[in-house]
Order: structure tokens, then sequence, then C-alpha cells
């Protein structure tokens, strides 16, 4: 697990943001940290981080967990779990479903 990180902050956008704002936010911000780009000490890790927001809020499944979880996330436990960890959590979910 990893530090809280508010994926909508991430990418400078409000939590009612359509999915072609968050791409639009993410584009920009890319452009701006890419490591090959940017000359920032931490444009790697900002880079990363934009990157790990896109993915997850691009994804209905995946930002729809968010959703619903990111209270417990920011405030109980104070962490959030990779998105390798959420994926694995969306098709057990799934497999449960269909079975």
């Amino acid at each position: 697990m990893k530090d809280f990180v508010d994926y909508y902050e991430a990418l400078g956008v409000y939590k009612s943001a359509t999915s072609d704002e968050i791409t639009k936010a993410f584009r920009k911000l890319s452009r701006k940290y890419h490591p090959d780009i940017s000359s920032e000490e931490n444009a790697e890790e900002i880079f990363k981080r934009i990157t790990e927001a896109y993915e997850v809020l691009n994804n209905v499944e995946l930002k729809n967990i968010i959703i619903a979880y990111e209270p417990v996330w920011a405030i109980g436990t104070g962490v959030t779990p990779q998105i390798k960890d959420i994926k694995e959590t969306v098709q057990f979910i799934k497999d449960i479903v269909e079975e």
C-alpha cells in the first residue's frame, strides 16, 4: 500500500469532471512532466502519479470503486491500494457474480 493519492487532485480536475476533461488534463500534464521533456527534478515521479490517476479515472469500473471507497482510504486508512489490487478486486467480484 502507499500513501493516499487523490486522483482528481493529481490531474487537477473536479470530481465531476467528464471523461473528456480528464483526458485533456492528463495530456496537458503528461506533456509538461514527461521525463524525456521536462527538466524538473521530480518529473518522473509526477508523470507516474498522473499516469496512474488517468488509468484509474479513465476506466469506468475502477473509477466507480474509487468513488465508493475513496472516503475510507483517505480518512480511515490513509492509503490507496495499488491499481493491480483494485483490478484484482474487480475481477474477483465479476467472477462471483458470474457463478
